[in-house]
């Protein structure tokens, strides 16, 4: 039995242009504020772009409040010392100046990251 899953596409806006690499990858930063609406609609978490993430979103464990207060903490750089970014896998994307639009987002890390960021604006 297959699903039947309908195609989507999410458009990132980043802080600068994206770096290509030679493997048709691509390199960015984004905004707090900006990866938020990425993984949103109308202020709901859209859980269809984690279904290749290995592990579910674990609640309120030890991690996840770490990344919770270094989040609050506006004057703390930890948060980005304490989380090595998100890895999104894509069979298409497509970088048009500060825009990468991804075809069927799949984030398969910072599973817990996503959430908390996720908690942190709703």
């Amino acid at each position: 039995m297959s699903r039947n899953i309908q195609s989507t596409s999410r458009t990132l806006e980043v802080s600068e242009q994206p770096i290509s690499t030679s493997a048709g990858s691509y390199i960015c930063l984004a905004s707090l504020t900006k990866y938020y609406d990425f993984i949103c609609d109308n202020g709901a978490l859209v859980k269809s772009i984690f279904e290749s993430n290995v592990r579910d979103y674990q609640g309120s464990v030890t991690v996840n409040t770490v990344i919770r207060m270094t989040l609050q903490n506006e004057n703390s750089d930890d948060f980005w010392y304490l989380n090595n970014g998100v890895t999104i896998i894509t069979p298409k994307a497509i970088s048009a100046g500060k825009q990468l639009t991804i075809e069927d987002p799949q984030i398969v890390n910072e599973l817990q990251t996503s959430h908390e960021i996720y908690r942190h604006f709703s």
